[in-house]
């Protein structure tokens, strides 16, 4: 939710300076600096927020370039806000030099520019419309990371259950009562190999093999969640069924660390 702000506040910033420069409206130009000014602060935070972020989800080999991608491009898109909102208080002492404030009245606000300083308009102008490029590159990076590859979204289901209680047998048949000695093991073992058959047949393409997820790593998402989770967005192409979720978690759940 944070990378909207600057996203918001870029764009408006921006309309707000083409609208003032066109005009040459010298009252309206503090407007879109202070809105230009509080983009770069809430882009600094978005960044900061990114960053702590990503130390605390389990990348992958296919997650790493894209990730790795998002963060350069959030670079590129902070050292161009930067250079805009520089470049904007740059033209605007030019333009408060040759028009001081006070000369400026409510019923008389514009005041022509010279060369000078339509040009540095101009280059702050071209940097806000890359920043707003760039942003919009980062935010779409963003996106196909969580919505594609589920990086940093918190799964939770309405009553979840520890892990322990989730059944790993698969679906018992009705009427089937209790099962012979060993045979709930024989159960496992089967749901186990299921799981294995189906990571490497749909999930080891994008996440490797063997699988980089343990079953510290399901504990910690629980495995009611994790099956929720997997059999509505993995793969995003087609997920697989809550069965074979459910297959795959228990697969995880075999593997050490």
């Amino acid at each position: 939710m944070l990378v909207h702000f600057p996203i918001a506040l870029l764009f408006t910033a921006w309309v707000l300076d083409v609208w003032t420069y066109r005009r040459a409206n010298l009252l309206r130009e503090q407007t879109g600096l202070l809105i230009l000014t509080l983009g770069l602060l809430s882009l600094g935070a978005t960044i900061v927020a990114g960053a702590i972020a990503a130390h605390e989800v389990l990348v992958t080999a296919t997650t790493a370039p894209l990730l790795a991608a998002h963060e350069h491009a959030a670079m590129l898109t902070a050292i161009l806000v930067l250079g805009a909102t520089i470049g904007r208080y740059r033209a605007r002492a030019l333009w408060r030099r040759q028009a001081p404030l006070t000369q400026v009245t409510l019923a008389a606000p514009r005041r022509p520019m010279t060369a000078a300083t339509r040009r540095a308009w101009r280059w702050a102008l071209a940097a806000e419309l890359a920043s707003f490029a760039a942003i919009t590159v980062t935010g779409t990076l963003g996106g196909q990371m969580v919505y594609d590859h589920g990086l940093g979204v918190a799964v939770t289901t309405a009553s979840p259950r520890p892990a322990a209680q989730v059944s790993l047998a698969g679906p018992r048949r009705p009427g089937s009562g209790s099962t012979r000695p060993g045979a709930a093991t024989a159960d496992v073992s089967a749901t186990i190999s299921a799981g294995q058959q189906i990571w490497q047949t749909t999930c080891a393409a994008c996440h490797g093999s063997p699988p980089p997820f343990t079953a510290a790593f399901v504990t910690r998402m629980g495995a009611r969640s994790l099956i929720t989770f997997i059999s509505q967005r993995m793969p995003p192409s087609q997920p697989v069924t809550p069965h074979q979720a459910q297959q795959i978690v228990t697969y995880l759940q075999a593997q050490s660390p």
